[in-house]
């Protein structure tokens, strides 16, 4: 994002000298007897982190987080500023901004309404681009509300329930506008949790993972943001644990699971920060957390970097054929490491053994990254995507215990494979589906149900049965049938068959992309599971199925039986605007670097990730 001090036309992108210094400058307006002191805390930190990062060493250089949180804790202390209080204009030796000089105000600049220009990765040249989004979560209570989890924009709230989309920053009294995550109450709407940091800030390209340094927002994570009333006031739970030692603080929360028997458990993952990673586990909705422990042995859970947690029927909804015994299994993800299974709603884990293979290689230039998802359908499958088995070729896979009635037993456990990549989209040369799916990769899988026609064996035939839909997403989006309770999808003869939804269905080289691509996230809407909500570093998107068209089955179909709705990442026409309105615009760009004109204080550049150079106006 982009600020400009109104009264003086005083440009501040983010500042060279340092993340606390640009966290003064774009979140809080602080008093200027209290600068001094803020300042020597953030060059301190500054300091160390300059010093660090001017050695090549190997594990990669951390920055000095303890020094970063004691200029945030000593922020929060400053009395506010006092805005338009006096007549004298900054002068050359002030230190910072001047911001009791008269008529002086932060207003929102931009960039917004941005539109793409490279069709081949950002998506078709009508739609609209905001910025990186890492996660989204849906309200199980309202429909039409849904919340998202922005790199560098901290939280929203988008509400549809007017009839058109409205906006609303809900992050701007955060410490940091690093977020990685968010999740909701499935019992109570107005119940929301946002993890703090960016876990995917982290360089992940060819030669990238193991010598990047930690992105700045996980070092200066603080564990999680908790509102009880929609997103009006927020609370910090998670950076310390019960006994008041550091748990969440200093690394980034990659994922939150609430749930939906007892809202007051949660499960976070955490990792990529300055401190280890691990996972967490509470039972009183925040105010005391531990780590869970190993099933086994009874130790905790080993510290890396977690990226995934996920739990079955998230939404705590009736499913078909449901029975009174199913359990509600919950999944984690570690970094190099592999899956781990929770049978008590995440007190303790087990580990996922006799895993394939592929699961056990180390990326090329990386780490090893699994995604996991459980089944829409049926609570004893899970599904896998090996982003990483090499670099231009991963794998999905559907998992199932050997044993199903093996549920809370001591033992690690063990799994049936069978691998459905299929045709998943890996003959694209430069436009590889798997190209960097370390960097960006999401899976969910959705319920729906499906006519088996006369072909299907009795006594399935011509009988619509409930199935998975699995969608998978790297640099492009795609969709597949998963498994159903009872038996599996070989009985629309459509196995490993998958249909790319994001490329152009009229083909070309390059092709169009019908998003933007690098997927991040993707959940499916409560209350209408035909539609999921795809996050990515372009913004937010819907994708809706056309039902109709898609019986007897799945092979006659193509992407063009989905339609994506590309207009999210709008703000209206805010041109002119009051602050007021102006603050509601979805301002969540990431920006590089950015300058006004010497003369002209209303022509603007800025460059940003993913998204281009843009100008204004």
């Amino acid at each position: 994002m982009q600020f400009r001090l109104s009264g003086r036309e005083i440009a501040l992108p983010k500042s060279q000298v340092g993340v606390a210094t640009a966290t003064l400058f774009s979140i809080a307006v602080l008093a200027t007897a209290a600068h001094g002191q803020f300042f020597e805390l953030s060059q301190q930190a500054n300091a160390r982190q300059r010093a660090g990062s001017s050695r090549m060493v190997s594990p990669a250089p951390k920055v000095d987080a303890a020094a970063y949180q004691r200029a945030i804790d000593y922020r929060a202390k400053m009395r506010p500023a006092q805005l338009g209080g006096g007549n004298t204009a900054p002068g050359p030796g002030t230190r910072g901004v001047n911001i009791a000089y008269t008529s002086a105000r932060w207003e929102f600049f931009g960039p917004y309404n941005l539109q793409p220009r490279f069709i081949n990765s950002q998506g078709p040249t009508a739609s609209f681009m905001s910025g990186r989004v890492n996660s989204v979560a849906f309200d199980n209570r309202t429909q039409g509300i849904f919340y998202v989890a922005a790199a560098s924009g901290g939280a929203w709230k988008g509400d549809t329930t007017s009839g058109s989309l409205i906006w609303t920053p809900l992050g701007d009294k955060f410490p940091y506008p690093e977020t990685s995550s968010v999740a909701t109450d499935p019992t109570n709407g107005r119940i929301l949790y946002v993890g703090l940091g960016d876990f995917y800030g982290k360089g992940s390209g060819p030669g990238e993972g193991l010598t990047t340094p930690r992105f700045f927002g996980n070092a200066t994570a603080t564990g999680i943001m908790k509102s009880v009333n929609g997103g009006n006031t927020f609370v910090n739970i998670g950076r310390f644990d019960a006994n008041g030692n550091a748990a969440m603080e200093g690394t980034a929360v990659s994922s939150i699971v609430v749930h939906p028997s007892n809202p007051r458990i949660l499960v976070a993952s955490t990792g990529r920060g300055t401190n280890p990673g691990c996972l967490w586990y509470t039972t009183d909705g925040g105010a005391k957390w531990s780590k869970p422990t190993l099933k086994a042995t009874g130790a905790e859970v080993p510290t890396g970097d977690w990226n995934t947690v996920r739990i079955f029927n998230p939404y705590g909804r009736p499913y078909t054929n449901q029975k009174a015994n199913d359990p509600q299994f919950l999944y984690a993800s570690r970094i190099n490491d592999g899956l781990y299974r929770s049978d008590d709603r995440g007190a303790t884990w087990r580990k996922i053994t006799n895993t394939p293979l592929n699961f056990n290689q180390t990326n090329f230039g990386g780490d090893k990254t699994l995604i996991v998802t459980p089944s829409a359908t049926d609570p004893y499958v899970l599904y896998v995507m090996d982003t990483s088995s090499a670099y231009d070729d991963g794998r999905i896979y559907r998992g199932q215990p050997q044993n199903r009635a093996d549920v809370n037993g001591k033992l690690d456990v063990d799994y049936l494979w069978t691998e459905i990549t299929g045709n998943y989209n890996t003959a694209n040369g430069q436009y590889n589906n798997w190209s960097r799916s370390e960097y960006a990769s999401a899976m969910v899988a959705t319920p729906a149900s499906f006519l088996l026609g006369p072909t299907a064996p009795a006594p399935y035939t011509n009988t619509i049965q409930p199935m998975d839909i699995l969608y998978g997403g790297n640099r492009t989006l795609s969709a597949s049938l998963g498994a159903d309770r009872f038996n599996t999808f070989t009985l629309l003869n459509e196995a490993n068959l998958w249909h790319d939804l994001t490329f152009s269905q009229a083909g070309g080289n390059p092709p169009v992309d019908r998003i933007h691509s690098w997927q991040r996230d993707i959940k499916y809407d409560p209350f209408d599971p035909e539609t999921v909500m795809v996050a990515n570093d372009g913004g937010v998107y819907l994708a809706t199925y056309d039902k109709d068209n898609i019986a007897p089955g799945f092979a006659g179909t193509s992407g063009a039986n989905w339609f994506p709705q590309t207009d999210l990442n709008t703000s209206g026409d805010i041109a002119g605007a009051s602050v007021d309105v102006r603050k509601q615009s979805f301002g969540i760009t990431q920006i590089n670097g950015a300058d006004f004109h010497p003369t002209d204080p209303n022509y603007a550049l800025a460059g940003t990730q993913h998204l281009g150079l843009t100008r204004f106006p």
